[in-house]
């Protein structure tokens, strides 16, 4: 999104639930389909999405329990018949109410898929836009979505002001989509959900709130989520994702969808009062919200523990928090400790890859005729959240005596490694260990020389599985042990009525012990 977008929708959005004395009531049907046509993969996050979203707009935007319909894993006609009970319901009613539509699943530019069933797109606005409420808010993550904003950034309306002393309702329709009408919409296991809605919960629950007020409107919201989207797709392979909106809107009251200001039940406030760029955890790994603070914003949390990263110039710090319900806790208060660059990144948060050096003393097993050898090793290490990739430059000394004859061989290796690395416990811990296991690809220069004063030179290309051991030692250090099985292939000479060179196929077991650093 441009600046004026996003500008235009902040004007635009900050409304979506009035203040005002006589409070309108709000109905929210919650649609999450994990499961699209034959030809879709099926999704992971979809249907916990709308869950925690559903659960969210109880907690936060004040939203009745019985007020929020959540429908997962259901069919077109299912959509029919969940749309038609809040059409009643809202006719039942009299006043003025707020109606909010989210659907997170499989869609096309034609229509939403709900298993092997669809659910065309005009179909879906017209009925949103007919549902006798006040306002009526239709948020879609889902492929091709932003066919329903029609040109992307929408259009804008009559300018109005926001003041809470203002009476008149505001009315229209508004939709929000996670992207353009020809992207797809992508999810992510690092944030455990769809980008889209996990950026939107986050602005919600209060990262939001540009001005401070303690109350995120409907504008905001799409504000922060959309940038926040676009800057997490710019390097994924799908390419970047666009959200889009479409307000048509009038009036002049300032209504909000959600107040993570407020103190509520089951929730508690993380004050982020000092600057810096934030990873908020839950205990299963999955990140609650990430931001990049300027000293003043404010988080509502899910009561229960989390681990909060915070990374300020070159240091990573990292602390357990253990949010209790009404809380107001200041990040400043908590104790914070630094940690090891590589292991964080590992897990998921900091910077996308951090870098090191080891040297390492090591020794490999005998190899035909050639003795066991012993030497050193360097190895270039970037670390990243997927794998670790190691660069190894090693040096070794082998001898083996035979009836009348002594070969001292000198061994220099370079390698490739690639590491699947498991950290385990907290980051906030001094000792920490990780294990892992991996692929090791290179080409030893041997060169052997007799004692009679004859040198010999070969190269062999070499394979192999490897396993790691390491522990981190405060926040940059580190000490490992390697264990490995490469296949070298050995090129021999022949003898006999024909002279000449065979290739032979030999294992052997190298064993490594060293130290490292993360810069």
């Amino acid at each position: 999104m441009n600046r004026a977008a996003l500008l235009a929708t902040l004007m635009l959005g900050c409304c979506l639930f009035p203040t005002s004395v006589v409070e309108a009531a709000r109905f929210a049907l919650v649609v999450g389909n994990d499961e699209g046509r034959a030809s879709d993969v099926r999704l992971r996050y979809a249907e916990s999405d709308a869950a925690q979203l559903a659960d969210l707009l109880r907690r936060l935007g004040a939203f009745a329990p019985e007020d929020v319909v959540i429908a997962t894993g259901r069919d077109a006609q299912n959509l029919r018949h969940a749309l038609n009970e809040m059409t009643t319901r809202l006719r039942a009613l009299p006043g003025e109410h707020v109606a909010l539509v989210f659907y997170s699943g499989h869609a096309d530019a034609q229509s939403l898929h709900l298993g092997s069933s669809s659910f065309p797109m005009t179909e879906l606005r017209a009925a949103v836009a007919s549902l006798p409420a006040t306002v009526r808010v239709l948020i879609l993550d889902a492929c091709q979505s932003g066919v329903l904003t029609r040109a992307k950034g929408g259009a804008a309306g009559p300018a109005f002001t926001s003041s809470l002393q203002e009476v008149d309702r505001t009315r229209g329709l508004a939709i929000l989509a996670a992207s353009s009408a020809s992207e797809l919409a992508q999810e992510s296991d690092e944030l455990g959900g769809a980008i889209f809605t996990h950026y939107l919960g986050a602005g919600l629950s209060g990262l939001a709130d540009r001005d401070g007020d303690g109350e995120i409107s409907l504008g905001e919201a799409f504000a922060y989520a959309s940038q926040r989207t676009l800057s997490a797709t710019l390097g994924t392979t799908t390419g970047p994702q666009h959200p889009s909106f479409h307000f048509d809107l009038e009036g002049t009251n300032d209504l909000k969808l959600t107040r993570p200001g407020a103190r509520g039940v089951g929730y508690g406030h993380l004050q982020l009062d000092s600057p810096g760029w934030y990873f908020v955890k839950r205990p299963d790994g999955t990140i609650a919200a990430e931001i990049v603070s300027h000293g003043h914003e404010q988080l509502a949390l899910l009561s229960g523990p989390y681990e909060i990263t915070r990374r300020n110039g070159h240091n990573l710090e990292v602390a357990s928090l253990l949010m209790g319900e009404g809380d107001s806790t200041p990040i400043s208060s908590t104790s914070m400790r630094r940690v090891s660059m590589g292991r964080l990144v590992r897990k998921g948060g900091g910077p996308a890859v951090s870098y090191g050096l080891s040297a390492a003393t090591m020794g490999r097993t005998p190899l035909t005729d050639l003795g066991a050898s012993f030497g050193m090793a360097l190895a270039a290490r970037a670390d990243l959240n997927a794998l670790s990739w190691e660069l190894r430059l090693g040096v070794g000394r082998a001898q083996s005596e035979e009836p009348h004859l002594s070969v001292t061989t000198w061994e220099t290796t370079l390698s490739v490694a690639a590491l699947r690395m498991r950290d385990f416990g907290s980051s906030a811990r001094r000792l920490a260990l990780a294990a892992g296991w991996g692929l090791v690809v290179g080409a030893a220069s041997m060169v052997q020389k007799l004692d009679s004063g004859e040198t010999h030179r070969g190269y062999s290309p070499f394979a192999g599985p490897t396993g790691v051991a390491e522990l981190s030692v405060g926040y940059r250090a580190f000490v490992r042990g390697e264990l490995g099985v490469p296949v070298y292939a050995l090129r021999v000479a022949t003898d006999g009525e024909r002279k000449g060179a065979t290739t032979l196929w030999r294992p052997a077991v190298t064993v490594a012990l060293g130290a490292g650093l993360w810069f």
